[in-house]
């Protein structure tokens, strides 16, 4: 039983792709996850948590 290419993205890419040279790849991307918050986090609470990190004080 054979398989034939379904379709332009098939046929064209992602042929020779060995999964080293993808894990070689997604090793490579850097992601800066410190801005990222979290949904439901009181933003008081996150602000004064930057301001102590950059040893500020929020006056409010």
């Amino acid at each position: 039983m054979g398989h034939t290419y379904t379709d332009e993205g098939d046929r064209s890419y992602g042929q020779n792709l060995g999964i080293e040279k993808l894990a070689a790849r997604m090793k490579s991307v850097v992601v800066d996850i410190s801005m990222i918050r979290r949904p439901f986090d009181d933003p008081s609470v996150v602000t004064e948590a930057r301001a102590r990190e950059r040893e500020l004080r929020v006056v409010a």
